[in-house]
C-alpha cells in the first residue's frame, strides 16, 4: 500500500512538472507582440544638449479611444535628473491622474468614454536637467494603454537618444525666499568627470554684498554636500567666505569613479529685503582642479516670490506660487492663470478688471473660468471678452470663497514674432468685493521673455483615413513637429476631385473611383512636409442579416424553457444573425455595434448563448455573428447598428493608410411589447345564447383575426325558476302599488311595473 502511494505521488509530481513545462514556461517566455494600432512615442527622438542645461521631451500617444494610460521611463539617472512632469491637456478630462518624479510614473484613467482621448495627442512633457556629459537613451518602460473596453494593450514605442557635450557649469540656487528669515542657497556644479585623475580639489569664494545694500548676509555655516567617500578633508574660511574641498585620488579604493557630482555646498543666508534679481547681489568664483568655471548663474528656485500677505497674481499654469518672470519660446504656447494667494477668510463674491496682453507680442485665446477651479460652480454671472490687448472680465459669485488659494481665470498666449523680446502681463483696474464691500489686496504682474528660435526643424505628417458607407472618407492627420507646437501648424488638403480644404480633420464624400489625395503641412517659419496617397473607393456589400422574434418561436422551440428566461410579459427578445463578408485582400477584425439604443438593449450573456460582437474574418471569406437584443418598449422602435472592419495590416504605405471601414445600417419598426391579457379589465355583460364574431386589430402591425364562439348564458333548466321569481316579484310590486295612497305616486309605480313586465316578456319570447 505504501509503495502504491509513493508511485502515485511520483506520478503526480511528474504530471505537474510536465504541465508546467508545456504551458507555464512557454507562456512566460513568449514575447508580447505590440499592437500596431497603438503607438507611444518620444519626440524629439534625438537631442544634443550641453552640461547643466535643461531640456524637454514630449510623450505622444497615437491610438483609437483609450480608457487608461500608464508609463515609466528608463534613463541614466547619474547623467539626467527628471525635474518635472507636466501632463497634456487630455488630463483635464481624466477621472484620475497621477505623476511621480522619483519613479517617473505617469497614470491617467477615464471612466467616461466620451471624454477619453483618441487620435494623436500629447500625454506629457518630461523636463530633464543634464548632470554630466556622455550619451544615454530615454525609453518607456512598464508602458501600456487600456482600450475602450478596459483591455490592456501593449503599444509600439520608440526611444529618445540624448547626446551631451562636455564642459562644466555652476549654479547657485536660492530656495523659496522670504524676507527676514533663514534661507538656504545650494551651489551645484554640473559636468565633473569623477574618473578624471586631475580633479584634485574643488574651490570657491562668495561675495554676498556685491551691490553694497546689505540685502543678503551669511548667518550660518557651510554644509558640504559631496559624499564622504569622494574627499579627504575640507576647509572653510568665513572671513573670506571661501572653501576648499580636497578630493581623493581616483586610485583610492574607497573612491567612486562613477560618482555624479551635483550638489557641492549649502549656505544659510538671511534676506533683509526681497531681491528680485539676486545675480547682481551675490557674486562667486568656483574652480575644479586647475579649471575655473566661467559659466555661472545665480537665481531663485523657479524664480519664486513669496510673502504672507494676501494677493492676486498672474502665474504660469504649472506654478503653485507667483513668479516674477518666465521664458517662452517662439512657436510654443503657455497657459497662465489669475490666482488668489493667502486669501483665507476673505469670502470674496465679485471680481472685475482686465489683463493686459500686448497683441503686438502675443496672440491670446482660451480665456475662460477653469472648470476645475473652486470658482466654477459658484459663478452667478460672468462676462469675459478679448478686445485687442485687453482680456476683460466681470464675475459675480452666488456664494463666497473661503479657501486660501484658488484659480479665478485662465488663458493662453502664443508669441507672434520670432525675436528676443520681453513684455509684461498686467492686472489692470483690478477690483474684488466681499458682499458689495471692496477688499484691498496686492497684485503681482509677470514678465514674459520671448526667446528667438534660431533653428527650425520641419514638421512631418502621415495620414490615416476611415471610409464610411463605401464613399464617405474621414481624414486624420498625424503630425510631429519636434520643436513646435502642433496646434500652430496649418494644413492644405487636395482631395483629388477638384475640391480642397484647410481643416485639420476634414471629411469628404466621393463618387466611386480612384483618387490621388495630398496634404501639405506648414509651420510658422514656413517649413513644410507633404504626403500623397492613392484612394480607391468601391461599393462593397458586406452584410446579410436576419432578426428572429424569439417569443414568436417559443411554442415551436425545443429550448422554450431557456427562451423564457429572456422573454417575459414585459419584454420581447430578438436574435440578430449577421453574415459578414470580407471582400478585402487582408484579414480584418470585424466589430458590430448597436448605436444609441433607446427602445432596446444588447444582452451580453443568456442561456440561449453569448452575444458576440467581434470576429476575425480572413480575406475574401465569410463569418457569422449572433447577438440578442431585448426591449420593454410599448411602441415600435428602430434598430440601428454599424459594422467596422479593421485591417490586420496596412494595405498601403506608412504615410497614407486605411484605419478602418465602416457601414451603417437601420431596421425600422420593430414590434413593441403587446399589453398582457393575463389580468384583463372587463365588465359583466348579459347575453343570450348566440354566436358572437369579434374582429381584433393588433397595433402597430395591422392584421385582422376572426374569432367565433357560441356563448350560452341561460340554461333550459333555469327557465322555470326564472319565471316563478318574475311572477312573485311582479305580484309583490302590484300589491305595494295598490297600498300606496297618493294617486300620483300610484300612477308612476304602475307605469314602471307595466314597462318592466313588457321587457321581461320580450326577453323570454326571444329565448
Amino acid at each position: 500500500m505504501v509503495i502504491k502511494n509513493k508511485i502515485k505521488l511520483k506520478f503526480s509530481i511528474c504530471l505537474i512538472t510536465l504541465l508546467f513545462m508545456l504551458f507555464i514556461i512557454p507562456n512566460s517566455c513568449m514575447a508580447i507582440t505590440p499592437n500596431t494600432d497603438y503607438k507611444m512615442s518620444l519626440e524629439p527622438n534625438s537631442k544634443t544638449i550641453g552640461v547643466g542645461d535643461s531640456f524637454d521631451i514630449v510623450l505622444w500617444g497615437n491610438t483609437p479611444k483609450v480608457s487608461a494610460i500608464q508609463s515609466k521611463f528608463n534613463y541614466d539617472t547619474s547623467m539626467l535628473e527628471l525635474t518635472n512632469i507636466e501632463l497634456g491637456s487630455i488630463s483635464d478630462s481624466a477621472s484620475s491622474k497621477r505623476t511621480d518624479l522619483s519613479s517617473s510614473l505617469i497614470t491617467m484613467l477615464w471612466f467616461d468614454p466620451s471624454t477619453a482621448p483618441e487620435g494623436y495627442y500629447k500625454i506629457a512633457t518630461l523636463s530633464f536637467k543634464v548632470l554630466k556629459g556622455g550619451n544615454t537613451t530615454i525609453i518607456p518602460r512598464s508602458y501600456e494603454f487600456s482600450d475602450n473596453r478596459g483591455v490592456s494593450v501593449i503599444p509600439v514605442i520608440n526611444s529618445a537618444n540624448i547626446m551631451v557635450s562636455g564642459g562644466m557649469k555652476a549654479e547657485l540656487i536660492l530656495n523659496t525666499p522670504k524676507p527676514n528669515v533663514d534661507n538656504s542657497a545650494v551651489l551645484k556644479i554640473y559636468g565633473i568627470d569623477a574618473s578624471d585623475p586631475n580633479l584634485k580639489n574643488i574651490t570657491g569664494s562668495f561675495n554676498f554684498n556685491a551691490d553694497n545694500n546689505n540685502n543678503v548676509e551669511l548667518i550660518g555655516n557651510y554644509d558640504i554636500k559631496v559624499a564622504n567617500s569622494q574627499y579627504n578633508y575640507y576647509m572653510i574660511d568665513t572671513s573670506k567666505n571661501s572653501f576648499v574641498i580636497s578630493l581623493k585620488d581616483v586610485l583610492d579604493e574607497n573612491y567612486d569613479k562613477s560618482y555624479t557630482f551635483n550638489e557641492i555646498i549649502e549656505i544659510s543666508l538671511k534676506l533683509n529685503n526681497i531681491v528680485e534679481d539676486p545675480k547682481n547681489t551675490i557674486l562667486y568664483n568656483v574652480s575644479v582642479g586647475d579649471r575655473a568655471i566661467l559659466d555661472k548663474k545665480v537665481f531663485y528656485d523657479s524664480s519664486t516670490i513669496l510673502d504672507n500677505k494676501p494677493y492676486f497674481a498672474i502665474v504660469p499654469a504649472g506654478s503653485s506660487t507667483a513668479v516674477s518672470s518666465t521664458d517662452l519660446k517662439f512657436c510654443t504656447y503657455e497657459k497662465f492663470r489669475l490666482k488668489a494667494f493667502n486669501m483665507k477668510d476673505n469670502n470674496l463674491t465679485k471680481f472685475s478688471g482686465y489683463i493686459f496682453v500686448d497683441e503686438d507680442k502675443f496672440s491670446a485665446d482660451q480665456f475662460k473660468i477653469s472648470q476645475f477651479s473652486t470658482v466654477y460652480d459658484k459663478v452667478n454671472y460672468s462676462e469675459l471678452e478679448i478686445n485687442e490687448s485687453y482680456l476683460k472680465y466681470n464675475l459675480t459669485l452666488s456664494k463666497g470663497i473661503e479657501e486660501e488659494s484658488y484659480t479665478v481665470l485662465e488663458f493662453r498666449i502664443t508669441p507672434s514674432n520670432n525675436q528676443d523680446s520681453s513684455s509684461p502681463l498686467i492686472l489692470g483696474n483690478f477690483s474684488v468685493e466681499n458682499n458689495d464691500t471692496k477688499v484691498n489686496v496686492d497684485t503681482k504682474d509677470i514678465t514674459v521673455n520671448i526667446l528667438e528660435k534660431e533653428e527650425n526643424m520641419p514638421p512631418s505628417i502621415s495620414i490615416g483615413y476611415a471610409i464610411s458607407d463605401n464613399n464617405y472618407v474621414s481624414f486624420l492627420p498625424f503630425m510631429i513637429d519636434s520643436d513646435d507646437d502642433t496646434e500652430d501648424l496649418e494644413l492644405e488638403w487636395k482631395f483629388g476631385d477638384g475640391d480642397d480644404s484647410t481643416m485639420d480633420e476634414p471629411s469628404h464624400k466621393y463618387d466611386y473611383g480612384q483618387y490621388s489625395v495630398s496634404c501639405t503641412v506648414n509651420d510658422k517659419l514656413d517649413a513644410t512636409d507633404s504626403v500623397r496617397g492613392h484612394l480607391i473607393l468601391k461599393e462593397y456589400n458586406i452584410l446579410n442579416y436576419t432578426f428572429e422574434n424569439l417569443r414568436a418561436n417559443l411554442t415551436n422551440s425545443n429550448n422554450s424553457n431557456n427562451l423564457n428566461n429572456v422573454n417575459s410579459a414585459n419584454n420581447i427578445t430578438y436574435k440578430a444573425t449577421f453574415e459578414l463578408h470580407n471582400p478585402l485582400s487582408a484579414d480584418v477584425s470585424a466589430y458590430a455595434t448597436f448605436k444609441n439604443p433607446k427602445g432596446y438593449k444588447l444582452i451580453e450573456n443568456s442561456t440561449t448563448g453569448k452575444s458576440l460582437n467581434k470576429i476575425i474574418i480572413p480575406a475574401n471569406e465569410k463569418r457569422n455573428l449572433t447577438m440578442l437584443i431585448t426591449s420593454s418598449s410599448k411602441k415600435p422602435f428602430d434598430v440601428k447598428w454599424d459594422v467596422k472592419y479593421y485591417p490586420s495590416s496596412k494595405t498601403q504605405d506608412d504615410d497614407f493608410y486605411i484605419q478602418y471601414y465602416e457601414w451603417n445600417f437601420v431596421e425600422k419598426s420593430f414590434e413593441g411589447v403587446i399589453t398582457s391579457i393575463n389580468s384583463p379589465k372587463y365588465k359583466d355583460i348579459t347575453l343570450g345564447n348566440q354566436e358572437m364574431t369579434f374582429k381584433v386589430n393588433r397595433v402597430p402591425e395591422i392584421k385582422e383575426y376572426e374569432i367565433t364562439k357560441k356563448i350560452e348564458v341561460i340554461s333550459p333548466n333555469s327557465v322555470v325558476l326564472y319565471l316563478i321569481l318574475t311572477v312573485i316579484s311582479f305580484t309583490m310590486g302590484l300589491s305595494f302599488a295598490i297600498v300606496v295612497k297618493n294617486p300620483r305616486n300610484r300612477r308612476i309605480l304602475l307605469y314602471r311595473l307595466r314597462n318592466n313586465f313588457r321587457k321581461i316578456y320580450d326577453h323570454i319570447r326571444g329565448y
